[in-house]
């Protein structure tokens, strides 16, 4: 039986590594999305649930989406705040300044 939980999106600066995922049929449980740092200690547990995509903008800024919001963390994924509630699945940094698409 597939499952339908796991981890999504990966996303890398330096010595930061954050690993975005949950469980797509449980979009607002909070305990389904967490977040890692290299040596995989347990950061934080998103207070919203699933995130389907993670993308690093800059110094130690990323932002995550899903269909249910985005959000994003200064401080290398150990706190996160949404900053828009529209329904997104993918992002990823332009690389060029700050533009994400």
């Amino acid at each position: 039986m597939a499952t339908t939980k796991g981890a999504f999106s990966y996303a890398t600066r330096n010595d930061i590594e954050v690993v975005i995922g949950g469980n797509y049929k449980r979009l607002k449980i909070a305990d389904s999305t967490v977040c890692f740092n290299t040596a995989f200690k347990l950061l934080k547990t998103l207070s919203v649930g699933y995130q389907s995509c993670v993308t690093y903008i800059k110094n130690q800024n990323f932002i995550s989406t899903s269909v249910a919001g985005s959000h994003i963390s200064t401080d290398g994924g150990a706190n996160w705040r949404q900053f828009d509630a529209a329904s997104y699945n993918v992002c990823q940094n332009s690389g060029r300044g700050n533009l994400i698409i």
